[in-house]
C-alpha cells in the first residue's frame, strides 16, 4: 500500500506543472477577426450604406425641354427649347455633403464598435475554454486516484483486507467522477464551437490556451483615461452631436428658395425669341417643423451623453472594484492550498485505517471542491480583466 501511495503522490507532483506552453488568446483574437463572417458582412453593409449617404447629394441633372406645335397655315409651325438648371443652395454650399461624411464617419466607429464587441465576446469564450481545460485536469487527477485505488481494493477483497461496502464506495465515486468528465468533455465541445462559429465555421487549434498572467489591468485612472479613447459606443453618441449640427445647417439652408435658371428659345409667328429663364421656388411649408424636430434631437442627445458619462465611469469602477477584490481572494486561496498537503495525509491516514473509506472521500471532496472554487474565482477574476481590457482591443 506504501508504494501504491508513492505513486499516487508522484502523479500530482507532476499533474501540478503546467500543461500549457504559450498563451495564444491574442493569436486566436487575430485569426477570427480576419476569418468571422458577420464582421465581413457588416463591412458591406456599411459600406452600401455610405454609399446610399452620398445618394442625392448632388446637383440635380440639368433638363431639356422641345415643343412643337403645328397651327394653321398663317400660324406655321412654333418651336420651344428650355434648357435648365436647378440650383439648391443646400448642395451649392455643401451642407449636404457635410451631413452626409458625418453620418459615414459615425457608421465607420460603429463597425469599430461591432469589432471590439465580437473579440471581447470571442476573448471570453476563450477564457471559458481555459476554465474547462484546467477542470478537466483537476477532475483527470481525481479519476486517475480513483481507478488506482479502486484497483487496489479489488486486489484487497480477493485477499480478504477489504470488504465488500468499501470496494462499492470506491466504485460509486469512479462512476460519479467519469461522468463529470464527460460533463465536462461535452462543455469544452460545445465552447469550441462557439469559438470556431465566430471563426467563420472554421476549425481553430485552442490547446495552446491559457490565462495571460504578464498583462497589467493598471490603474482606474488608465483604464478611464483609455476608456474615453476607444469606447466606441461613447464615440457614436459624440458624433451625433455633430450629424445633429450637420442636420441642423442643411436644413436651414434648404429653407432657402429654390432657384432654376436656364435658356429659353422659341419662334413663333416665324419670329424668333431667345434669353433668360428664372423660376424660383420658394419653400413655404416643405420644411415646416424640420427644426424643431432636430431640436428636440440635439437635447435628447445631450441628456444621453450625460447619462452615458455618469453611468459608464460608475460602472467601471464597480468592475475595478471588483477585479481587485477577486485578485486579492485568488491570491489567498493560492496561498492557502499550496501551503497544506491534504492529499498526501488522506492518502497516509486512509493507508493506517485511521479513516474510513467514506470520510476519505468526503475529505477529498471537500478539498477538490475547494480548488474549483478558485478556479470559479479565477476565471471571474479574468472575465473582468477581459472586460476592463476591452478598449485595448
Amino acid at each position: 500500500m506504501k508504494n501504491n501511495i508513492k505513486v499516487l503522490i508522484c502523479f500530482l507532483s507532476l499533474s501540478i506543472t503546467p500543461i500549457f506552453t504559450q498563451n495564444s488568446i491574442e493569436k486566436v483574437l487575430k485569426i477570427i477577426e480576419n476569418n468571422n463572417k458577420l464582421l465581413k458582412a457588416k463591412s458591406y453593409e456599411f459600406k452600401a450604406t455610405q454609399a446610399g449617404f452620398k445618394t442625392g447629394k448632388t446637383l440635380s441633372n440639368p433638363t431639356v425641354e422641345y415643343d412643337l406645335l403645328v397651327g394653321n397655315q398663317n400660324a406655321g409651325i412654333q418651336h420651344d427649347l428650355l434648357i435648365a438648371q436647378e440650383l439648391d443652395f443646400s448642395i451649392v454650399s455643401g451642407k449636404q455633403k457635410y451631413y452626409a461624411n458625418a453620418q459615414a464617419i459615425q457608421l465607420d466607429t460603429l463597425f469599430l464598435a461591432e469589432r471590439q464587441e465580437i473579440l471581447l465576446q470571442t476573448k471570453n469564450l476563450c477564457l471559458e475554454y481555459i476554465y474547462w481545460l484546467k477542470k478537466k485536469q483537476l477532475v483527470n487527477e481525481r479519476l486517475f486516484m480513483t481507478k488506482h485505488l479502486f484497483r487496489q481494493y479489488e486486489k484487497g477483497l480477493e485477499i480478504g483486507s477489504v470488504n465488500i461496502l468499501d470496494l462499492n464506495k470506491v466504485k460509486i465515486q469512479l462512476l460519479n467522477i467519469s461522468t463529470k468528465t464527460t460533463d465536462i468533455d461535452r462543455k469544452l465541445w460545445m465552447v469550441k464551437l462557439q469559438i470556431e462559429e465566430k471563426n467563420g465555421g472554421e476549425p481553430i487549434d485552442l490547446s495552446a490556451l491559457k490565462y495571460d498572467k504578464t498583462s497589467e489591468v493598471g490603474s482606474f485612472e488608465s483604464i478611464y483615461e483609455k476608456a474615453e479613447i476607444k469606447d466606441y459606443d461613447l464615440k457614436v453618441l459624440e458624433m451625433q452631436t455633430d450629424i445633429n449640427s450637420a442636420k441642423k445647417a442643411m436644413t436651414k439652408s434648404m429653407k432657402l428658395p429654390k432657384i432654376e435658371l436656364g435658356y429659353r428659345y422659341q419662334t413663333f409667328l416665324k419670329q424668333e425669341f431667345n434669353g433668360a429663364h428664372i423660376q424660383v421656388a420658394i419653400p413655404l411649408w416643405e420644411q415646416k417643423n424640420k427644426l424643431n424636430q432636430i431640436h428636440a434631437a440635439e437635447f435628447q442627445n445631450e441628456l444621453e451623453l450625460d447619462h452615458y458619462h455618469s453611468m459608464h465611469k460608475a460602472e467601471l469602477q464597480s468592475k475595478y472594484d471588483r477585479y481587485l477584490q477577486l485578485t486579492n481572494t485568488v491570491s489567498v486561496y493560492e496561498k492557502t492550498l499550496a501551503t497544506i498537503d491534504s492529499e498526501r495525509l488522506l492518502n497516509k491516514a486512509l493507508e493506517l485505517g485511521q479513516i474510513s473509506t467514506i470520510d476519505y472521500f468526503n475529505e477529498m471532496n471537500f478539498l477538490y471542491e475547494s480548488k474549483l472554487a478558485l478556479m470559479s474565482l479565477e476565471k471571474g477574476m479574468y472575465l473582468l480583466k477581459a472586460d476592463l481590457q476591452r478598449f485595448s482591443l
